[in-house]
């Protein structure tokens, strides 16, 4: 079996789809056809997020997280989901990871990192697979677990 996942990040797999189909028809081999949409991104890919992100900045800092007060390791964990969020999209150009705010007392627009709360399941799988491969290259293993692991292992086949 074959699988597609399609989504504004990777638009280049649908034509593969389309490829795939027509050498399908040329060689007169039916085949099955299934489409179904993404949802929001599960609280278990949020919780391993969560989990990797706090990894990667001990890793990053070289500091034990848990040694650390409560406000100084969240402050740290979320200093780690900013940077890769601009470095996932300084490295792939994929907007999903921004959102625009204006500035209510200059009018001005300014641009943020977009909570992971506001991406699609596919988007988040994405995010995942590439933060797991720079963490690899920085010399640290995110391990896939639970939902995302399937996710991973499915996407794989």
């Amino acid at each position: 079996m074959t699988e597609w996942i399609i989504d504004k990040t990777n638009k280049s797999v649908a034509g593969e789809l389309i490829a795939y189909i027509r050498v399908c028809l040329q060689k007169d081999e039916p085949i099955k056809v299934t489409a179904k949409r993404f949802s929001k991104r599960s609280l278990d890919q949020n919780a391993l997020f969560h989990v990797w992100c706090e990894q990667y900045a001990s890793h990053l800092t070289k500091q034990d997280l848990n040694t650390l007060n409560y406000e100084h390791r969240n402050k740290l964990i979320d200093e780690m989901k900013i940077s890769a969020k601009r470095k996932y999209y300084a490295q792939t150009g994929n907007k999903y990871v921004l959102e625009q705010k204006k500035d209510l007392f200059t009018g001005k627009e300014h641009t943020f990192a977009k909570s992971t709360r506001d991406y699609d399941k596919s988007e988040m799988y994405h995010f995942m697979e590439w933060l797991q491969n720079i963490a690899a290259e920085d010399g640290l293993i995110l391990e896939s677990k639970g939902e995302y692991e399937s996710m991973k292992l499915e996407q794989n086949k």
